[in-house]
């Protein structure tokens, strides 16, 4: 050809369009660093995809479901009261209410300004048939904030329990008017 008669210098793609398959595999050292620059990055690409898939497949098994992970989350740091707290409210949410009760009374213990904490321990206490009390916790989170909806609602649900239908309509007429 004749840009190699006038001395000029081949580039890659050049020698790869004028020559067949095995002139392809003699490339100089300069020729076949930019294709291994592109292979080694390719490789430490999949590496990183494939340790974080790891991970994340192990991390699946501590977050099968909220209580599980609130758990987890108790074993690895057991001072931490917003797990417990959590790990409370969605035992609750399950239906395990005498467990979720445990938690939620713990957390309460630990931090008893905690409105929610509170409320929650409430609702644990109404579905067990304690509804004395979830009142009491009721109002006394009502006294820390007392245009709360939820406890406002929880009340009135607890009334509704006990068959207090004027109180019940009072309580879910303030949560109206505050929501």
């Amino acid at each position: 050809p004749a840009y190699l008669r006038s001395g000029c210098t081949a580039t890659a793609q050049m020698r790869r369009a004028q020559f067949g398959f095995k002139d392809r595999l003699k490339l100089t050292p300069l020729e076949i660093l930019p294709a291994l620059k592109g292979f080694l990055i390719f490789l430490a690409t999949v590496f990183v995809v494939l340790v974080l898939a790891g991970t994340a497949w192990r991390q699946a098994g501590v977050w099968r479901d909220s209580p599980t992970l609130w758990q987890h989350t108790l074993r690895v740091a057991p001072d931490n009261n917003m797990a417990r707290g959590m790990l409370g409210l969605a035992l609750l949410e399950q239906g395990h209410f005498e467990e979720a009760a445990s938690h939620i009374e713990e957390a309460l213990r630990r931090q008893p300004n905690l409105r929610h904490v509170r409320n929650n321990l409430g609702m644990a206490y109404a579905e067990q048939g304690q509804l004395d009390k979830a009142i009491a916790l009721y109002e006394d989170g009502l006294r820390l904030e007392p245009d709360h909806f939820q406890t406002l609602t929880n009340m009135g649900n607890v009334m509704v329990m006990q068959g207090d239908l004027p109180k019940a309509f009072g309580y879910y007429r303030k949560a109206i008017g505050v929501n």
